[in-house]
């Protein structure tokens, strides 16, 4: 068995036991923090209808028993029944995704591009104006809080100059203060580590050596020093959208946005621990198969990595 297929082998079982352990989570979280029967009855409830709706719920079996029924239902795709809305938990989720997702793509490119450019200027002057103004403004992007970022934009984006909305999901005006809310502080960590990396590589004896054949930085750049950034660079890129993904509800209530963060928010404030459990296990689904794939993707570009 060659080393990749190992490496795939032991990702997707370092994945499936973090899924098995958020399953477990959430099937205590459901039956530990809050009891479905009083939050859906009310605390008026009699214990007749108590006994009767405990009953149809498969609540009056042994724990282990409802565990396999839980487990069950989760291959069948049923994540339960909000007590908030009434309406299937798995739904409700669906619905709130998609604009989740948009975001994320959208914010995540964004801080691609400004990573990335402002980490090679840095780079190619190291200790100059430049240079010390980026690592500036990288260390004020990562230490700034989300929410208060997005309220400043707000301020003086949307109140001052009145160019954009301050909030909602509409057209792409909408997505401009929320996705360049979320990043900033991937696309200032990414410039940290982007110039770090470059200037490393352009100390490199074979970097040097390029230089003495006549070739120009551009070229030692393209040639060389890209592919070597690859890796550092992308698990930054990575993560920090899987992260993003995972911790909205700051940004997208500030900018009341209908993603998963907000209704993640709604639903905690309604006590709803079905819809909870929902979104963590839903998330947790979407940032475990994005490090796996984050993974395998550097193994294949860096066989080291392999070894």
């Amino acid at each position: 068995m060659s080393a990749a297929v190992q490496q795939l082998l032991s990702r997707s079982l370092r994945a499936l036991t973090v899924m098995a352990a958020l399953v477990i989570l959430t099937f205590f979280m459901v039956r530990v923090f809050a009891d479905p029967v009083t939050l859906i009855l009310g605390d008026q409830a009699t214990p007749e209808r108590a006994d009767t709706l405990r009953a149809s719920l498969g609540l009056d079996k042994p724990l282990h028993l409802q565990f396999v029924d839980y487990v069950a239902a989760l291959f069948r795709g049923d994540l339960g029944e909000s007590v908030w809305q009434r309406r299937p938990a798995l739904e409700i989720v669906s619905a709130r995704i998609g604009p989740t997702f948009l975001l994320a793509m959208v914010a995540g490119a964004l801080a691609v591009v400004l990573g990335l450019i402002g980490g090679f200027i840095a780079a190619l002057r190291p200790g100059g104006i430049v240079d010390r103004a980026v690592t500036f403004l990288s260390a004020m992007g990562i230490s700034a809080p989300d929410f208060w970022i997005g309220i400043m934009l707000i301020l003086f984006l949307a109140v001052n100059i009145d160019a954009l909305p301050t909030s909602g999901y509409g057209g792409p005006s909408h997505f401009v203060l929320p996705a360049l809310t979320l990043a900033i502080r991937p696309a200032a960590r990414l410039m940290q580590v982007t110039r770090d990396s470059v200037v490393g590589e352009l100390r490199k004896d074979y970097v040097i050596a390029g230089r003495a054949r006549g070739l120009g930085t551009t070229q030692v750049l393209r040639r060389h020093v890209l592919k070597n950034v690859y890796v550092p660079t992308s698990t930054i890129v990575g993560y920090d959208v899987l992260m993003m993904f995972g911790g909205f509800a700051a940004v997208e209530v500030v900018f009341n946005w209908p993603g998963i963060g907000n209704l993640a928010i709604q639903a905690v404030l309604n006590q709803d621990v079905v819809l909870v459990s929902a979104i963590v296990l839903v998330t947790g689904l979407v940032v475990t198969v994005g490090n796996m794939l984050i993974d395998v993707s550097h193994a294949l570009v860096d066989r080291r990595l392999s070894r």
